[in-house]
């Protein structure tokens, strides 16, 4: 085999992907990774107890020699499956950086995002955690170069209470923190935790580029998000956490639960007439 080689500089940042039979999309991840302009210092792959006669751990493997000159790779293995949250917390306790970013198996990063962030958290210490848009895309061809004249502003806690802005792929975080994802919380959790720093009075970042990517609808499509009623027993979960922690009052808790069913109604409406609209541009 030939080891690809790397003369880029590192921040330091550790990146934690959990993994769970995602042998045919982990590379897609992991090159986009070792794409960075600004590499990171580790990769942690938590492999979560895939069902997958190995594939998964043939392909993480793989990738660790694959890249192995690029960054530190890390490989931990789950004895049972735990989820996705609670394979971050294990990653993020070993993490031996400054920062540590997420990324999921399935998605992948812009080759400037951990340049633009990490030096923009460098820039500001007292920041604990900063995330940035993101775009759905089908075919990693599609996807462009742009100008970085916009900056880093702070998340309102009201809108954010409403609307999960932050998707996971694109946050990076002071490692340090006490704060980690609810053991057990297998949906939303990543909001939770989002939320419990935000409501206590630490100020999230925000930069409106896009510099990571999906490869699948936001919700009713492949993966966790095709399970809309646990995903919204996940988010009523989260909303009632917060109720119970004392970081929204009771009354407000109530009304963030009963606007959450209107957005889930929502969806069920979304994915009903999106069945047949997409049979009918496949028939075109």
């Amino acid at each position: 085999m030939n080891i690809i080689t790397n003369q880029k500089k590192t921040a330091s940042v550790s990146v934690v992907i959990p993994s769970f039979c995602c042998s045919k999309t982990i590379r897609r991840a992991v090159e986009s990774v070792a794409s960075q302009t600004l590499l990171p210092k580790e990769l942690i792959l938590i492999e979560d107890a895939s069902d997958d006669n190995n594939k998964t751990i043939n392909a993480l493997n793989f990738l660790k020699e694959l890249y192995s000159s690029y960054f530190l790779i890390k490989i931990i293995f789950n004895h049972t499956n735990i989820g996705a949250g609670e394979s971050r917390n294990r990653g993020w306790d070993l993490a031996e950086s400054e920062y540590v970013a997420f990324l999921d198996a399935d998605d992948s990063w812009h080759p400037n995002k951990l340049e633009l962030q990490y030096s923009w958290m460098k820039d500001h210490p007292e920041i604990l955690l900063t995330a940035h848009s993101s775009a759905q895309i089908s075919d990693a061809s599609l996807l462009k170069q742009f100008n970085f004249f916009e900056n880093f502003y702070p998340l309102s806690v009201n809108k954010f209470l409403l609307f999960n802005y932050i998707p996971t792929r694109s946050v990076m975080l002071k490692c340090k923190i006490q704060y980690r994802f609810l053991a057990g919380k297998r949906y939303a959790e990543d909001y939770l935790l989002w939320l419990s720093i935000a409501l206590d009075r630490h100020p999230i970042y925000f930069l409106d580029l896009p510099l990571s990517y999906s490869y699948k609808n936001e919700f009713g499509d492949a993966g966790l998000t095709a399970h809309l009623s646990k995903a919204h027993a996940g988010l009523v979960d989260t909303y009632q956490q917060l109720i119970r922690n004392r970081k929204v009052s009771l009354s407000n808790g109530i009304i963030l639960i009963v606007f959450s069913y209107v957005k889930y109604m929502r969806r069920l409406a979304i994915v009903f007439f999106r069945k047949p609209l997409n049979k009918l541009r496949s028939f075109f």
